[in-house]
Order: structure tokens, then sequence, then C-alpha cells
């Protein structure tokens, strides 16, 4: 029969919690935390008071159009999209203009999409804008987050 470790031997683990009692990871002893992180991931230090930004378009056209042109020398981090269409269609989402593509939401007719992204976009690079084109009809999209 294995012998469970005991704790501040090496493997044991520690369970850490917030002051409300919510769980918040473990640690195990004799392991050592990476610099820069905590127990829960990477921690971002330039993002300690940011404020929100929400930006809107209509697309009437098949054209790219500009949704977010970050404040210089900032970069958009994306947190939530929502996109609706008036008919069937795709609605394309890249990060600069021609750039690389990262979302395609194909929409029936007065169809959407919703996300709530657990793990935020950010830009390609610092200056870079994001576009929209839409593939046919009209469509409407938001996009919230923060700039860094």
């Amino acid at each position: 029969m294995a012998r469970l470790p005991v704790a501040g031997e090496a493997g044991s683990v520690i369970i850490s919690a917030n002051t409300d009692g919510t769980y918040i990871g473990d640690i195990k002893f004799g392991e050592a935390i990476v610099a820069g992180t905590n127990i829960i991931g990477a921690v971002k230090k330039d993002i300690v008071n940011y404020t929100k930004v929400v930006k809107y378009v209509a697309l009437s056209g098949t054209g790219e159009t500009t949704i977010w042109d970050p404040t210089t020398g900032t970069s958009f981090v994306i947190t939530d999209i929502f996109v609706s269409a008036t008919a069937a269609g795709t609605c394309t989402l890249r990060l600069n203009t021609a750039g690389a593509t990262f979302l395609i939401a194909s929409l029936a007719e007065n169809g959407g999409f919703v996300s709530n992204l657990q793990t935020p976009i950010q830009g390609a690079a610092v200056n870079h804008i994001l576009t929209a084109q839409a593939s046919a009809a009209t469509q409407y999209v938001t996009v919230c987050g923060y700039e860094v």
C-alpha cells in the first residue's frame, strides 16, 4: 500500500483558498512557483486599472470595416463578442486590416452569435486594429474588452 506524503515533504499538496473560502489552486511541496506567476497562472502586471471598452459597427456591405482602433501605443483585448444578422451569411473578424482571421461566424437569417471569451483575444501588436467583414446582408457587431 502506498504511503501518502506528509505536509512539508516533497510531493505533498497544500490546497489554497481565498479568504471567502473559494478554491484558487494547490501547491506541491518541493516545487518552485515560476517567477511572474501565481498558483493559477500568469500574472498580467500591466492590467491594474483599465477602462472597459465597447465598440459597435453596423456592416451594410461586404467590405472590411474597422471596429476597434486602439489608442496609439496600445493593443486591444477582446473579452466578449456579439454578432447578429438580418439575413443568412458569415461574419469574419480579423486582427488588423487583411490580417489573421480569428473568427468566422456562420449566421442564419435573423440569427446571431455571442461569446464570452474564457481566454481573451489580444491584438497581434500595438496599434493593430480589429476589423469585421460581412458576406452579405446587414450585420451588427459589438465587441467588449480593454486596451493594454
